[in-house]
């Protein structure tokens, strides 16, 4: 996937240099690749997907199994307070919200997002 994200990376920079310059041949062969480019970005997106679902899946089950046996699914254990007043979280919202940033984290941390550090 680092890979990719280089070779992306490095597309994205001839096409926006093809595009600053007026460089035709440049442009002609960041069209050519365009294709290829737009499937490395959908393998790069399907990838982080899987990464967020293998952590979203699991714990949801785990959640919803073992979780409403300690504390109600209705009970709040969080607010929001900047979020138009007051938003009150729920166990399952609470989850959702951190399974979300953590994968997003993860993915950064690993090198695994479509960032193309």
């Amino acid at each position: 996937m680092k890979a990719w994200n280089q070779e992306i990376s490095a597309w994205r920079a001839d096409s926006l240099k093809a595009t600053r310059t007026g460089d035709k041949k440049l442009m002609a062969k960041v069209q050519k690749q365009q294709k290829h480019m737009m499937q490395l970005q959908s393998k790069l997106m399907w990838q982080s997907m899987k990464t967020s679902f293998i952590w979203f899946i699991p714990l949801l089950l785990v959640w919803y199994i073992f979780l409403p046996q300690i504390i109600p699914i209705s009970n709040v254990v969080a607010y929001l307070p900047w979020l138009s007043g007051e938003l009150e979280l729920n166990v399952f919202l609470w989850y959702l919200l951190c399974s979300f940033l953590a994968s997003a984290l993860f993915n950064r941390l690993l090198g695994l997002g479509l960032g193309g550090d």
